[in-house]
Parts: structure tokens; sequence; C-alpha cells
């Protein structure tokens, strides 16, 4: 489950056709922005778009579901899967909203559905490269939760975090690369980040990690799913990792100076200050008070759930103890050395 399925010559057996493609570009047609219903006119849908100034849209018309436009929705005939057994034909002359629908459905019912959604809710959760019986084996909680429910993403989730697999992972495990803007987040939760503008404005600070939030280079995302690095380990067996795809000399450097700043400074941009900032006299009163071994104990929860190698804790042991000084910014600068490194390391970029 989740792999090609083959044909004849051992190539891979088409989904779907340039057909489909053409029938679902008709599906949605005449959807736009969900202005109120006596502004669904041809110019708003062409020209139209929500004000986001302060004092604009009041409506939150961008956050809206979007609306279908009278007499801007192809009413011809549209054939989806012509030829298979889950083929569907949506009548000509039907609404934009039953269009939808049936396609919607049509879509959701699709075979490949349960694999293709498993297998990449397990590689962000779990592991990059999960084996084909833990894909079934989601992918069968997909199609059926036991109750006779199909697609129900919480009974997908327990199926994906109890496996065997992810409870036990086999020693072929690769677990999985944390993609930065993921990196970022768990530093913020776990070390109780503030804003300083309230809006958490971290902006261009992924841009040098190939991760800007809500930027994705495409609409497949920032990453192949299917993405194998080349000239490497995994080359050879074909073991996927996408967020590698991601990976290069010049973002694993920029890394090492965002923890830097992340455990200095801080991320974003406030008028004159740094926007987010995380919350380090926890683990500076730790330090003060002697317990540089308690402080990394902190750290190897909130960062590494409890599974920080012996060696890197020492190194942070190491790197507290060579900073010079007694006072309170000493104990502060100890304390950012140690989260500095924390975030550096390897071991944090790695999900087991």
């Amino acid at each position: 489950m989740g792999s090609p399925r083959l044909g004849t010559g051992g190539q891979p057996i088409e989904t779907y056709t340039n057909d489909d493609v053409m029938a679902l570009s008709k599906v949605f047609t005449g959807w736009s922005w969900g202005f109120p219903d006596g502004q669904l006119t041809e110019e708003k849908f062409r020209w139209g778009y929500p004000d986001l100034t302060a004092a604009g849209d009041q409506q939150r018309i961008d956050i809206l579901p979007m609306k279908a436009y009278p007499g801007l929705h192809s009413i011809s005939e549209k054939r989806l899967f012509t030829g298979k057994p889950n083929a569907v034909v949506m009548p000509a002359g039907a609404t934009a909203q039953a269009d939808l629908k049936m396609a919607l459905d049509a879509l959701f019912n699709h075979p490949n559905v349960g694999p293709f959604i498993s297998r990449q809710l397990i590689q962000h959760l779990v592991t990059s490269h999960p084996s084909n019986a833990y894909v079934g084996r989601v992918a069968a909680v997909f199609n059926n939760n036991g109750k006779g429910v199909r697609g129900d993403l919480a009974a997908v989730a327990r199926a994906i975090l109890l496996d065997d697999e992810a409870v036990n992972p086999p020693a072929s495990s690769v677990g999985k690369l944390r993609e930065p803007v993921m990196r970022v987040a768990h530093w913020m939760r776990s070390l109780q980040a503030t804003s300083a503008s309230g809006q958490y404005a971290i902006d261009i600070d992924l841009v040098a990690l190939g991760q800007r939030q809500l930027y994705a280079g495409s609409v497949f995302g920032y990453f192949r799913p299917g993405y194998v690095a080349p000239n490497t380990v995994f080359s050879a067996d074909r073991v996927t990792v996408p967020e590698m795809q991601i990976v290069n000399e010049a973002t694993t450097a920029q890394w090492v100076n965002m923890a830097e700043r992340m455990a200095g400074y801080g991320l974003g941009w406030a008028g004159s200050q740094s926007d987010v900032t995380a919350q380090m006299q926890p683990l500076a009163d730790l330090v003060a008070a002697g317990q540089l071994a308690s402080a990394v104990d902190r750290l190897n929860l909130l960062l590494y759930a409890g599974r920080m190698s012996g060696t890197l804790k020492q190194d942070l042991m190491d790197a507290m103890i060579s900073v010079s000084g007694n006072d309170a910014s000493s104990h502060l600068n100890r304390a950012r050395v140690a989260v500095f490194l924390a975030l550096a390391s390897p071991e944090y970029l790695v999900q087991r």
C-alpha cells in the first residue's frame, strides 16, 4: 500500500488522464470570494478582492467560504475516471454546487485516497519512509474506522500514532527530519516564547531555510513526499526523505545562525526590537543556583522528550562551564549557550 501499481512492462498505471483534469477544471468554474449575494457579479468575479486594510472589510470576506457566481459556471457534462470502476458522470445543466459535491465525493471515494493520505500523514507525524504494511494498516482505518465510516481522521491519527512501527520503531526506521517551521514552533512552545507586538511577527526569518511559512514554492508544498536525496546513503535503497529536499550547505549553516538568534535576541521584528523571544530566566535561575545538570535535564525534557544522548548532555555542561563570570548576565549567557547547542545539534533536527 502506498506504492505505485504497475502495469505491463513494469510501468505505473495512470490514475487519471488529461480528460479528468479538464473535467475538474470545469467543475470549479464560477467559484470565487464569498461577497454578499447581491454583489456576485461578473465584474466582482473578475476584479473584486477583499479589502484587508484596518478600516476596510469588516465582513472578513477572506475567511468566508467561496460562493458560486451566477452565469459563470460551466453547465456542460463532466466525466471523471471514464472506463474505470469509480467513473462519475455529472449531467449537463447541473448547478455549481451539485457539480462540486459530486466531484468531491468522487475524489474522496477514490481507492487511491486512503493510501495517499495515510502515507503522507505518517511521513509528517512519524517517519519519512513508512513500510508498505504500515501504510496499509492506516489506510484500512481511513477506509473504515470500524463503524463503517470512511475518512475519520481522528481514527486515522490514532492508528498512525499507536501503530507498532510508531511505538516500537524497527531498526530500519529512518525517523524524520524536523522541517524548519516545526523546529521554530517547538522552540516557541517549549521555552514559552512571547511576542512584543502580540502578532508573533516572524516574517522572512525562515526564507534562508527554504521554508518561509505560507509561501510554499508550489501547490505541492516545500518538498515532494517521494523525494529521495541523490548521492546519499538513502538513494541506493530509494528511501524517501522529503524534508531533505530543502537541505543544502546554505540552509544548514543558516539554521545554526538562527539557533543562535533563538537562544539570544529572538526572531521577527517589532519596530526597534525582536518580536518573538524565549523565556530564558527559568534556565538562568537554575544555573545561578549551581544546578547546571538540572538545566540540561530541563532542555532534555522540553526539546528532546528525554532522548538527549549522554554525549550531548556533557557537551552542554562543558559549554556552560566555559562561560566566565558569576553575575546575573553570566548565568543568562550560560543558559543561552546551552539552548543554542541544544537547538543546533543534529539530534534536535532528527525526530525519532
